[in-house]
């Protein structure tokens, strides 16, 4: 009876543990339809239709997307100079390979402004046609000159960025707002992306989360 009640348990735990796996495969895939559902692409602009055509990252009018940038966060001067909380490696496109171009060491000091970090270029890029790749421009450590180079770089690491520079700050509300939240880094790095999705103009393969969250457009222009 003991075997019995061993194997039937065994057994249910079993189906409980496939369930859950089988949940958490389909899970994304559920949620990436829902959210490619909810998106209605615009057919005005050429410049938008650059996504939508999948043009080469490196052939795109990329600035003719800068306007959506100028989001800005207020800081309250707690941040000057900032040390990056992790390796930083930009790659550049070969022969349909990436290949790491630059590298910032973990511990770099890079350039931030303290009364205003502008969460665009240097912070967020842009989505790529690839989830988990963003196009930005490297960051500037103190000292040097600013590269005007676009580059590849991991989400995951810009998050990381945004999540040491949040808690960096010395603005209360922001620190109450956002400071150690994961929904709060998702969102920052992924703001020009929910911007896309509302003007139609892509659906950024980084947005893994439905609904979603529309962006304030009273900060930034409209187009």
């Amino acid at each position: 009876m003991k075997n019995r009640q061993t194997v039937i348990r065994t057994a249910f735990g079993g189906l409980i543990l496939v369930a859950l796996l089988l949940y958490l495969l389909i899970r994304p895939a559920v949620v990436r339809a829902r959210i490619e559902k909810g998106f209605e692409p615009s057919d005005t602009t050429e410049y938008k239709q650059q996504y939508r055509t999948k043009s080469a990252m490196e052939e795109m009018d990329i600035e003719a997307f800068s306007p959506y940038l100028h989001v800005a966060l207020a800081l309250s001067g707690g941040v000057n100079d900032f040390a990056l909380p992790c390796d930083v490696v930009y790659y550049k496109m070969e022969n349909g390979k990436r290949t790491e171009a630059l590298t910032l060491r973990k511990g770099t000091i890079v350039e931030v402004d303290g009364s205003t970090v502008t969460f665009g270029k240097d912070f967020i890029g842009y989505p790529t046609f690839q989830k988990g790749w963003r196009y930005i421009r490297p960051l500037t450590p103190v000292g040097t000159e600013a590269d005007e180079t676009y580059y590849y770089v991991r989400t995951n690491v810009l998050e990381k960025i945004v999540r040491s520079l949040i808690r960096g700050s010395d603005n209360p509300n922001v620190k109450k707002s956002l400071t150690g939240t994961r929904d709060a880094v998702y969102g920052s790095v992924r703001l020009i992306d929910r911007i896309f999705y509302y003007e139609g103009i892509y659906c950024s393969e980084d947005l893994t989360r439905f609904p979603v969250e529309s962006p304030d457009v009273t900060r930034y222009p409209q187009k």
